[in-house]
């Protein structure tokens, strides 16, 4: 969770701050970064790219976010 789904949390749905506690997630939030001059770095300038992302959740179902 980041700090702006805890204001979310709070904003959005009322639930008091003392409610929410964070715990990063364990990614780390990254500068953004050209997406030509990147596909160009890795030699992917002719290529087109699809992202999935995905989680897993209690009883290791997969569900697409």
């Amino acid at each position: 969770m980041t700090s702006i789904s805890a204001d979310i949390l709070n904003n959005d749905y009322d639930i008091p701050p003392d409610k929410i506690k964070m715990i990063p997630h364990g990614t780390h939030l990254l500068p953004f970064i050209d997406k030509i001059s990147l596909k160009a770095k890795y030699g992917f300038n002719d290529k087109k790219f699809f992202q999935h992302l995905v989680y897993w959740v209690l009883g290791k179902i997969l569900k697409p976010l």
